[in-house]
């Protein structure tokens, strides 16, 4: 699995935001670096100077988390510009992190993930 690795302004506060996002705590942590660790993927977090927005997908494992990390992140003020919604392949929503970066959380229909 290949790293998605984000430049942020505060890598305190965006470690706070995806321990939540992803329910899980980092890997690795210091004040510089931080690095998440799921079945799917492999997230960097770095400090540094932005140059611009990122998007990311986010796959989880089936509707339910979809809803209930919507819901979790709706509760902690996360901008949010589309709810849960129909895809076509699967269930979705977007969310903004703390950078701007565009994360598109979804899961794949039981059909389309085998």
């Amino acid at each position: 699995m290949e790293p998605v690795r984000l430049q942020v302004r505060d890598v305190g506060i965006s470690a706070r935001f995806y321990a939540a996002l992803l329910g899980c705590e980092a890997a690795r942590h210091s004040a510089e670096h931080v690095v998440f660790v799921t079945d799917d993927m492999r997230l960097e977090l770095v400090s540094g100077n932005q140059m611009a927005a990122h998007q990311i997908d986010i796959v989880m494992s089936d509707a339910d988390m979809i809803v209930r990390t919507y819901e979790r992140l709706w509760d902690a003020c996360v901008r949010l510009p589309q709810i849960p919604t129909d895809l076509g392949f699967g269930l979705g929503f977007e969310a903004l992190d703390p950078d701007g970066h565009r994360l598109r959380v979804f899961c794949l229909y039981k059909a389309e993930a085998a």
